[in-house]
């Protein structure tokens, strides 16, 4: 939410906003209308971020599921849908 309220205070995107599934997999959507205004996005603010980046969700959320395996079946669904967003 840190994240998302960033994003709207400094007017650094055209469109925000956030995902979730299952209260486990919590993403930040961004969009931009122009190549030039996701150039500047990324240049200036991506870095001031706090979320975890696809890489850093990955491995905590693998962390989570694997010291769980009784939530092997929540962690197939979430899969599913990552699969079928992108």
């Amino acid at each position: 939410m840190e994240d998302l309220q960033f994003i709207a205070k400094e007017d650094c995107a055209d469109y925000s906003g956030i995902l979730t599934i299952m209260d486990r997999a919590i993403n930040l959507l961004v969009a931009f209308d122009s190549d030039e205004r996701e150039s500047q996005f990324n240049l200036r603010w991506r870095k001031q971020l706090r979320g975890h980046g696809e890489a850093g969700f990955g491995l905590r959320a693998a962390g989570y599921y694997l010291s769980r395996p009784w939530k092997f079946q929540e962690a197939s669904y979430l899969i599913a849908e990552a699969e079928a967003i992108s």
